[in-house]
């Protein structure tokens, strides 16, 4: 149990707290982490300017390596076994939530650790979420870490 714990990172402060949880049971029980940063079809920005797709995916995936390197290095220093990786999502499948089941699969994870960003009604409807997504398609288990947010904090 938790021996192989596969961590979705994406920069925002919920993945820090679900990346952070996924260290702290790999620690707990003797496990090993493996953090990554799924990258699908970019947003388009709002601008007159071009984009090109595959510079907007580079730039994620310079943005992506480099965050990840960073987090390498705090686990090295805390001594969590651990490993990190970047997820390039084919551009006809844009599901994170696939993407994170599949990797879980190829890397024999038996705990998926995914942060909550809380949405809810037509933001979350519209966007839909990556945590309900893989809790929903997972075999495993799959832990869902929310942020405490000043305006649901008990008093």
């Amino acid at each position: 149990m938790h021996q192989r714990i596969l961590a979705a990172f994406d920069g925002t402060h919920e993945a820090h707290l679900a990346v952070e949880e996924a260290a702290a049971l790999a620690r707990a029980f003797n496990g090993r982490v493996r953090v990554v940063w799924a990258i699908g079809s970019p947003a388009m920005p709002e601008s007159r300017e071009i984009y090109s797709v595959d510079k907007l995916r580079e730039e994620a995936h310079r943005t992506a390596s480099a965050s990840l390197v960073e987090l390498q290095r705090l686990f090295d220093a805390d001594g969590t076994a651990a490993e990190t990786g970047v997820l390039m999502l084919d551009s006809t499948d844009d599901d994170i939530g696939h993407a994170l089941e599949h990797e879980a699969e190829r890397w024999q994870a038996d705990t998926i650790v995914v942060g909550s960003h809380g949405k809810h009604g037509l933001a979350r409807l519209l966007l839909g979420s990556v945590a309900e997504r893989t809790a929903r398609l997972s075999h495993r288990t799959v832990i869902v870490v929310r942020a405490q947010h000043p305006d649901h904090a008990a008093g």
